[in-house]
């Protein structure tokens, strides 16, 4: 009996602060792209303009899990045009530093498909399936509902894919509720 006490008094101490600090909360940011292919070696290497967006759950001060929308944009060369977007999943963690700024990490995965248009051909649609992905990052607490954060993400490519893997820099926006 004092050993289901003890537990549901430690689960209690564990929830309530988390309780406490949990929320909601919208993110959007813009990337500069670097995506590395095989397939299409002239796409490869070339920095792109991306976009994401989002919405997680803030646990406590520390963890949260985000579920988000990636679009890596429609790339061109003389012969050959790749596009590729998809969703992801990503739990978050959070380190306090001085007053209102911390560092940020996550990891995660993001289901992609893409198009790929060799010299001409018929479109060529791949799912690229399950693709790790890790970032690392900062943010500034501006006010208590908003944040703004800069991250390096780079996400794994698949093999048997034309995806050899994408790294991004990019900067946003957290709205907090």
């Amino acid at each position: 009996m004092t050993r289901a006490i003890r537990l549901a008094f430690a689960v209690c101490v564990f929830i309530a602060p988390a309780a406490a600090n949990a929320q909601p909360y919208l993110f959007a940011g813009i990337s500069q792209t670097r995506v590395t292919t095989r397939t299409a070696p002239d796409t490869s290497g070339t920095d792109y303009s991306t976009m994401q967006f989002g919405a997680g759950y803030r646990f406590n001060k520390y963890l949260s899990t985000e579920l988000s929308y990636l679009g890596l944009g429609h790339y061109d060369t003389q012969q050959n045009s790749w596009t590729a977007s998809g969703f992801g999943a990503a739990v978050v963690g959070t380190m306090r530093m001085t007053g209102a700024w911390s560092m940020l990490g996550k990891a995660g995965f993001y289901r992609l498909d893409s198009e790929l248009v060799i010299c001409c051909s018929t479109a060529t649609k791949t799912s690229l399936g399950s693709l790790p992905a890790i970032a690392l990052g900062v943010q500034y607490q501006a006010t208590p509902e908003l944040s703004v954060h800069g991250l390096f993400q780079m996400i794994g490519g698949k093999t048997g894919t034309d995806l050899d893997n994408i790294k991004m820099l990019s900067i946003g926006a957290t709205l907090s509720f």
